[in-house]
């Protein structure tokens, strides 16, 4: 699966680039990862260092569904996806295929509820950990349109989770 921070402001630059000129035609678009930067704890992060965060296999694709009105409501990622995250500090790294797959349904009210079906890395914020989930999770996600920030709220989560933190340090 992809990195979900990722995968989310991918999903927000196709919320912002829809149009009812494509109602009712699904499109398929190559999503490509960058490389980004995790912050220490004392910046906000998870760790109590920062992460490097890039992308070894990058060949993840997104489907756009849109209703007939032509407003964007759903999202499938798929493809292989192999990241590998980095202590900033010691160098210390960890390679994971996350590969999901996930799709995203956009509610009416502006609601993204996310559903991934396979290994998915999760940089949570409070509480404080890097997590990577193998298995299935479903959360909701809201997107602050000032920030561009998304807050997560877990509903589920089937599988084996993992804070990356102690395996980094």
């Amino acid at each position: 699966m992809r990195k979900v921070s990722l995968a989310l402001v991918v999903m927000a630059a196709i919320v912002a680039g829809a149009s009812p000129a494509f109602a009712a035609q699904p499109t398929r678009v190559f999503s490509p990862a960058s490389s980004f930067v995790v912050p220490s704890a004392d910046a906000g992060g998870p760790c109590s260092f920062a992460m490097n965060v890039s992308f070894d296999v990058d060949r993840e694709y997104v489907t756009t569904f849109f209703d007939q009105a032509g407003d964007l409501v759903r999202l499938q990622i798929a493809g292989h996806l192999v990241e590998t995250i980095t202590n900033a500090d010691t160098g210390e790294s960890v390679t994971l295929n996350i590969s999901g797959p996930a799709t995203i349904v956009i509610d009416s009210s502006g609601l993204f509820h996310f559903t991934s079906r396979g290994a998915a890395t999760f940089f949570n914020f409070s509480p404080p950990f890097a997590t990577l989930f193998v298995g299935h999770v479903r959360l909701d996600a809201t997107l602050d349109p000032t920030t561009g920030i998304f807050a997560f709220n877990v509903l589920s989560s089937a599988g084996r989770e993992v804070d990356l933190c102690p395996i980094l340090s």
